[in-house]
Parts: C-alpha cells; structure tokens; sequence
C-alpha cells in the first residue's frame, strides 16, 4: 500500500475516494477523459449515525453504491499526522526514508520508532547556499492502522493512503492558475492550512493557529451592519494575514519563480461576510471561493455544505495510479512505500 505518489489525469482512467472526519465520511467517485472536465460521478456524504466512525456504516454505503471492486484513495485527518520540512540526508535514495526518521524524533510527540514514516520532494530553492529539502509525512503506527482496519473491514479495497496537502494537488491540476502558481487556504474550525502548489507540486505547505470558529466568534459579536472582517483592525484576521505573508514572503525569496497568481479558499460551510474582499485588501492579490460546480462536471449542483463536507473525497478521486518511466523519475514525488516502525 501507497503513502502517496505522482498523480496524473489519463483518459479512461476512475477511482474513488474517501474522507472521514469526526463527524461523517464521504465517498467520491470521479472519472476522467483528456481534454474535458472530470465528471463526478459519486458524491456521498453520510455523518456518523452514532456519532463515532463505524465500520459497518461505511461497509452498508459501498454495498450500496456498488464501489467494493474499485481501488480507493483515502484522505488522513489533518490531526492524524506531522508534516515536516527537513534537509534531505545526502544518503542513496532506498536509505532516505531511515536516515530521517531518527532526524524528527524530537520533532513528534509519538513513539518514533513505532511511527508510519513517508517522504516527497520539496522543490529546490533558487539559492546556490540554501539545501534541498524535502517533506516528512509522520503519523503514529495506530493510527494509520485505525484507518486501514476501519476501511478493510468494510471490504475497501484501499490502494493508497493521502493527506490534505498533496489532495489539493490534484484540485490545482484544474485550475488555469496551476502552471504560475496559486496559494490554496483550507479553514477549519480550530486551525488553518496554507499550501503553495506550482505545477501541481507542493512548493510550502504550513499550518496557521487560526481557525473557522476564532473568525466566526469575532463576527458574531459584532454589529452585524458592518461585518468586522472587513475591518483591518480585526486581530484574528490580522493575525492570520500575517502568517500568510510570511509564508508567501519566503515563497517569494527562497524560490526563484514568477509571484503567485492568487489565492483560492476551499469551501466552507460557514458564512465569513466580507471575508474574501478583506482578504484581497490586506494580501494585495486575487482571492477567490473554490467552487467544485465550475471544476468538474456535476449531474446536479453541490451545495456549499455539500463541498464543504466533500472535497477532500472528490481530490482523492483525482488520483491516478501509474508507473513512470525512467526520464519521468526524479523529477518530482515519487512512489514511496509506507515505511512501518
């Protein structure tokens, strides 16, 4: 089984995928033709009927949806990993996943040596003086074996374990953005995720301390004629924007590369007013909503809480599995083998 590896769009070609949170799951079944939008042909999101994940439930819903001999991609739980960047250990490519797994000992709080341990490149910088790195993805052995009992015991025939930054890889391969880069924003109740994607390859990817409910908290206490998201003076939002310049500011001198072309917020279910326009004033570029009706061919069109609960599912079903030939290797992620402590 795959932590992850390349994904590319090829006629022809379908999987689906799956996303759990605490709350619920969804599954997504995409397919694929060059040339044309990916049609969605799955979109199912079920909230957990006894309030915890339940095999059962997820087993009854791929009898129902016919899906038990397709491969699957499913997508971890932001909680459920660490994603570090760290310099790349100047050992044979085989070696790469040991040589860092006793560098981030200190950098997680779990037992490293019963930890599920993967890696993908981080592009190289524009600096002669600064060093290659490359990403950690570092989850405890538990729970990466939650996961796949959960979804083997509801006869999944899971193929690949993914996170939600490399997911949004898949989503940015359709953007027009892609080849000049965008910035993605994915707001959750307690925390945020910033993710620079260039060409479908993730160039930063950083966690933000900000989350949905510190924004919605400081909305709702406002007076509601004039919504303090757009107010500069706002400190969770000030607080927020800060560490996203940042984040673009070392974008923009560590990478010799044109400025990025925007930023794309990932659906939300929760209404921000003025959220996007304060967004635009405060970063000085384009900010736009996600919307997964544009994206991909829909029989029926999503509602916001419907991408809200559904796009992480629908960017795993992105994924194509393939083999590379030998010129394609080492020019971006690789095939890496989930590494078992």
């Amino acid at each position: 089984m795959k932590l992850f590896n390349k994904s590319k769009i090829e006629e022809g070609n379908g999987m689906y995928g799956i996303s759990i949170s605490r709350e619920g799951f969804c599954v997504a079944k995409t397919s694929c033709s060059i040339g044309e939008k990916p049609e969605l042909e799955i979109c199912d999101y079920s909230p957990w009927a006894q309030g915890v994940p339940d095999e059962k439930q997820v087993k009854e819903k791929i009898k129902e949806l016919d899906l038990a001999a397709y491969a699957c991609t499913t997508v971890l739980d932001i909680d459920d990993y660490d994603l570090l960047n760290v310099e790349a250990p100047e050992v044979p490519e085989e070696e790469v996943v040991s040589a860092v797994r006793w560098r981030i000992s200190d950098m997680v709080d779990f037992d490293i040596s019963d930890a599920v341990i993967d890696v993908f490149e981080s592009p190289v910088t524009g600096g002669q003086d600064n060093p290659d790195n490359i990403y950690v993805v570092a989850a405890s052995h538990e729970t990466i074996q939650q996961r796949v009992s959960l979804l083997q015991n509801a006869q999944v025939q899971l193929s690949t374990i993914d996170i939600p930054e490399l997911v949004l890889c898949n989503l940015a391969s359709l953007l027009p953005e892609n080849e000049e880069g965008i910035a993605f924003l994915y707001m959750m109740r307690r925390q945020g995720v910033m993710v620079l994607i260039r060409d479908s390859y993730v160039y930063i990817a950083r966690r933000l301390d900000i989350g949905l409910e510190d924004l919605i908290q400081v909305n709702e206490g406002s007076d509601q004629q004039e919504p303090p998201l757009i107010q500069e003076a706002n400190p969770q939002l000030e607080s927020l924007v800060l560490e996203m310049l940042r984040t673009i500011d070392y974008y923009d001198r560590y990478f010799s590369l044109t400025p990025l072309s925007g930023l794309v917020i990932t659906p939300m279910g929760a209404e921000l007013p003025g959220f996007q326009q304060a967004l635009t004033r405060m970063l000085g570029f384009n900010v736009r909503y996600l919307d997964m009706n544009e994206l991909l061919d829909c029989k029926t069109p999503m509602s916001k809480a419907l991408q809200e609960e559904s796009f992480l599912a629908i960017g795993a079903a992105l994924r194509i599995e393939q083999e590379e030939s030998d010129e394609e290797q080492g020019q971006g992620e690789e095939e890496f083998e989930v590494a078992r402590g």
